[in-house]
């Protein structure tokens, strides 16, 4: 009983500093040097970064084609709404890994320039995450459109 109680603390300490990190953080940035832009200039930097990611990132292109594909096989299959909802969903959270993986790969080369071991660990563990969630994605295209497929 005492793991428990001690995983417990260990979670309460871990919350409570993140919490106290987030809120400091959040007074910071809404000092008057760090304004927020109107709701429609957010809107539109956030699809200028889809734009960016469709023009220079092969890989979120290659993800942007899958999507379209589902889509289509949504619409010919006639899928469940329930389904449809999974691999849509399934489809934006490896869209959202991508460009999460992009973001962390330019800022670390932008914060070193020079070749270095533990960047190359870092981009390697974010490729992994999102070829993980990739993977995953195949499986539920399999596990919902094979029965369609084959009748």
């Amino acid at each position: 009983m005492d793991k428990y109680n001690d995983l417990g603390q260990i979670l309460k300490t871990i919350f409570h500093d993140l919490s106290t990190i987030l809120i400091k953080n959040y007074l910071c940035c809404t000092s008057s040097a760090m304004r927020k832009p109107p709701v429609h200039k957010s809107f539109r930097h956030a699809f200028r970064g889809i734009y960016l990611m469709l023009r220079s990132e092969r890989n979120f292109q290659l993800e942007m084609l899958a999507f379209l594909v589902n889509l289509l096989l949504i619409v010919v299959l006639k899928v469940t709404a329930t389904e449809a909802a999974i691999i849509i969903l399934t489809c934006f959270a490896v869209l959202s890994a991508e460009i999460l993986n992009t973001a962390m790969e330019r800022i670390c080369d932008f914060c070193q320039p020079e070749y270095d071991e533990r960047i190359r660990f870092i981009k390697d563990i974010a490729a992994g995450a999102v070829l993980i969630l990739a993977l995953g994605a195949v499986l539920v295209g399999t596990l919902i459109y094979t029965p369609y497929l084959l009748g």
